[in-house]
C-alpha cells in the first residue's frame, strides 16, 4: 500500500499508556490518528473508576522509579506527574527503605487523557478483525460489520487480544500467543473513617502484592480514605472465576487483618484484571510489517511494566516516522 504524506491516517487500538503516547508522538508529526478501545475511557492499566462522586485509581497505583534517564527525564517533564515518596512498611509492620515514585496529580488515567488530547477517539469500540487492502488496512468490529480503513494501524492490546487481531501477519500473531500472562484481582474500599496507618503496605504476602492507601496521595484532597489493593498473581489465579462479591469479602478481610482494625466500609469496587502483566515477553521492542501496514507495540515487547510500554511506544513512534518521513 503506496500513500502519500497527506493520506496518512493511523489507527491505534489500545488507549493504555503505549497506545497513547505513540499517538501523541504521531499527532505532533502531523498526522491524523484515531484511537480505539473497547473501554469507556482510555488508561489501560492506568484506569480510574468512580464511587458514587469520588473517582480513584484502579489500576497501577504509581509509576516506580526508573533507572532509564530518558524514562525518568519524560517523567519529570509531565505537568501531570509529580514524584511521591509513601511511607510503606512490610506485611509484617516494619517499615521500609525509602521508595521514590511517581503519581499524577489527579487520578492516573488522567495522563492517557492527556496524552490523548487532539486525537479522534473512539471509546466502548472493540475492533475485532483488520485486513489490509488495496485502499488501506481494513478494520472490522467483533460482528464483522466495518469500521473504518486507515493506512496504517498499530495493535497496543495485551498479547492474548493482541494475537487475533494480528492474524493478517502471523508471525506476528505467533509471537503474541506465545506470551505467558498473570491476572489480578483489585479492590477498592472507601471507608467510613481514617485509620492510623502508613500509606501502604508491599512485600510477601499471601493475598496481597500491595495494599496503597490511594487517598494519601498528593493533590486527592477532600476524600475519605480509600484503599487500593491488589492480589498476588497465585491467589488471583486461584479465584480467577470466583464472583467478584465474594473477591471482594475476602480482599477485605486480608485487608483489615493488614491493617489490624476492623473496617467499615461505605463504597467498593472489585475488578479482575484478567491480563494485569506479561509473564514473559518478546525480545522485539515492536513489531512491524512494512509490506502490510501493521504492527504492534506495548509492554509485552521487549520489557514488561509501564516502562517497559514507554519504550516499545517510543521505538514503533521512530520506526513509523522514519518511514513516513525518509
Amino acid at each position: 500500500m503506496t500513500m502519500t504524506h497527506s493520506s496518512h491516517s493511523i489507527a491505534i487500538i489500545g488507549a493504555g499508556l503505549s497506545g497513547t503516547l505513540l499517538a501523541r508522538k504521531l499527532l505532533d508529526a502531523g498526522h491524523t490518528v484515531t484511537l480505539y478501545d473497547k473501554s469507556r475511557g482510555t488508561g489501560g492499566r492506568f484506569a480510574s473508576c468512580w464511587l458514587d462522586d469520588i473517582s480513584t485509581d484502579l489500576g497501577a497505583p504509581w509509576i516506580e522509579t526508573s533507572n532509564d534517564p530518558d524514562f525518568a527525564h519524560w517523567l519529570n517533564q509531565q505537568a501531570l506527574i509529580q514524584p511521591w515518596q509513601p511511607r510503606l512498611h512490610d506485611f509484617q509492620g516494619n517499615p521500609r527503605s525509602p521508595l521514590t515514585c511517581y503519581i499524577t496529580t489527579e487520578r492516573m488515567s488522567s495522563l492517557t487523557r492527556q496524552l490523548a488530547h487532539g486525537t479522534q477517539l473512539r471509546l466502548s469500540k472493540r475492533v475485532g478483525y483488520l485486513w489490509p487492502t488495496d485502499e488501506g488496512v481494513l478494520l472490522r468490529d467483533e460482528h464483522g460489520i466495518a469500521i473504518s480503513t486507515h493506512s496504517h494501524v498499530i495493535v497496543t492490546a495485551p498479547a492474548p487480544q493482541a494475537a487475533p487481531l494480528l492474524e493478517a501477519v502471523p508471525r506476528f500473531a505467533q509471537r503474541a500467543e506465545r506470551v505467558e500472562t498473570q491476572p489480578s484481582w483489585v479492590g477498592v474500599f472507601v471507608l467510613q473513617s481514617p485509620t492510623q496507618t502508613p500509606d501502604g503496605f508491599i512485600g510477601t504476602h499471601p493475598v496481597f502484592t500491595r495494599v496503597v492507601k490511594a487517598s494519601q496521595k498528593p493533590g486527592r484532597l477532600n476524600t475519605p480514605e480509600i484503599w487500593q489493593v491488589e492480589a498476588t498473581p497465585q491467589w488471583s489465579q486461584q479465584h480467577l472465576e470466583t464472583p467478584a462479591e465474594e473477591v471482594g469479602i475476602h480482599l477485605l478481610e486480608a485487608l483489615s487483618t493488614v491493617i489490624g482494625e476492623d473496617i467499615l466500609i461505605k463504597q467498593q469496587r472489585i475488578h479482575r484484571w484478567l491480563y494485569s502483566r506479561h509473564a514473559s515477553t518478546c525480545d522485539e521492542a515492536y513489531l512491524w510489517s512494512r509490506e502490510n501496514s501493521i504492527g504492534a507495540c506495548g509492554d509485552w515487547l521487549g520489557k514488561a511494566g509501564i516502562e517497559g510500554a514507554w519504550e516499545s511506544a517510543n521505538a514503533m513512534a521512530d520506526q513509523l516516522l522514519t518511514q513516513l518521513h525518509p
